[in-house]
């Protein structure tokens, strides 16, 4: 939906970024498990976002073999407008559902990816 709305990115990329949206900085490693990825994948989506200058992937100062991932400015300014489009769509899909059964529907969702982290 991202690139149907005329933001050069993928769902999948939008899940990569958001995690740096909430804490830039985070190492590959982490953002493998944050997002349910593995490290082939994780590598192919920074790779991809690395060199449309959305991130930069930096030695950690305490593991060079470890690469932090941090934001652009470019990538935050692709952020503001990706968030918002996401606010929207979220809002466009959830309309009309009453927020007791959206609760709900949250609740299942969060029993359902704790299980899968088990």
């Amino acid at each position: 939906m991202l690139s149907q709305r005329d933001l050069p990115i993928t769902a999948e990329q939008y899940t990569f970024l958001i995690q740096l949206w909430v804490r830039d900085g985070l190492s590959q490693g982490v953002l493998a498990v944050n997002t349910a990825r593995d490290k082939t994948t994780m590598a192919r989506l920074a790779s991809g976002l690395e060199s449309r200058e959305l991130i930069v992937r930096l030695p950690s100062p305490d593991d060079a073999r470890e690469r932090l991932v941090f934001l652009t400015d470019k990538g935050k300014e692709l952020m503001v407008e990706a968030t918002a489009l996401v606010k929207d769509i979220l809002a466009e899909a959830q309309n009309g559902i009453d927020e007791a059964h959206l609760e709900v529907c949250r609740d299942v969702l969060r029993r359902a990816c704790d299980n899968l982290q088990k």
